[in-house]
């Protein structure tokens, strides 16, 4: 059973694991991996205005979603985006 929570900095571990798949793709636009610290602010930067929510079955991460600004300035409220990414080793990806 697949269960959905709120994600935390000390999810960051296991998030950036699922993320390390899809660098270099053009689902993120990133070709270098963050680091663990780096990462775990963006998700602590994430949580203050939006949800970040962790996928988990048999309590491992097995994906993550998340909203955020699609650009870092003011604007009319809707340049938004939303991001899920599940791991690969559940078959789906």
């Amino acid at each position: 059973m697949y269960q959905l929570r709120m994600a935390s900095g000390s999810d960051a571990e296991a998030l950036l694991e699922i993320y390390n798949q899809y660098i270099d793709t053009s689902i993120t636009f990133e070709y270098l991996l963050p680091d663990i610290e780096e990462f775990r602010q963006r998700i602590h930067r994430t949580l203050t205005q939006y949800p970040y929510f962790v996928a988990e079955k048999e309590g491992i991460p097995v994906g993550y979603g998340y909203a955020g600004r699609l650009k870092e300035r003011r604007t009319n409220g809707m340049q938004n985006y939303r991001c899920i990414l599940i791991a690969s080793r559940l078959g789906v990806v």
